[in-house]
């Protein structure tokens, strides 16, 4: 177990395997991975671990993103997608704003950004202070909740998110 991490690349197994875990527990009658993609385009990544082209978006191909970790969730007739973007730093403003870009165009299920620095106090303050959870929205679709990226720390020690931490709060 660390406490620390010498670069964001030594935090993508653990994170995968919590991101693993996460959507197993909640999508227990599908099929669930979660694989370290940050040195490729997602789009690529989909086709070698071969997710079936049928169970994506039309658009799947367009991903040209590079995302450090995906999850997939999967059946027989559709795949979903979970998103996680790691920082060794404090989560600041451009790190959401990129997080944001991955996540309005691929529409994940889940998206997340994760640090075991934490929200910059600036942010937090933006978020928080002043009622701004609408910078965290990616997709909205009638009659459902919006979905938004969640940020959180990253704790080390216990290999998984610090639940005290999600922003927005009670994000579950």
């Amino acid at each position: 177990m660390r406490a620390s991490y010498p670069s964001e690349s030594a935090m993508y197994p653990e994170v995968a395997r919590w991101l693993e875990n996460f959507l197993r527990a909640r999508y227990p009658s599908s099929a669930v991975e979660a694989f370290p993609t940050p040195n490729e385009r997602l789009y690529r990544a989909l086709a070698r671990i071969g997710v079936p082209e049928h169970t994506l978006p039309a658009e799947w191909q367009s991903w040209d993103v590079q995302v450090d970790i995906v999850g997939l969730i999967s059946n027989n007739h559709s795949t979903e997608i979970a998103l996680v973007e790691c920082k060794i730093t404090p989560i600041t403003i451009a790190h959401l704003s990129q997080a944001i870009g991955y996540s309005r165009i691929v529409r994940p299920r889940w998206s997340f950004l994760v640090s075991p620095r934490g929200v910059r106090p600036n942010l937090s303050r933006l978020i928080n202070a002043f009622n701004r959870q609408d910078i965290l929205v990616y997709l909205e679709t009638p009659r459902q909740p919006p979905r938004t990226l969640i940020l959180a720390r990253w704790d080390a020690r216990a290999q998984q998110i610090d639940w005290s931490s999600l922003i927005p709060a009670g994000a579950f």
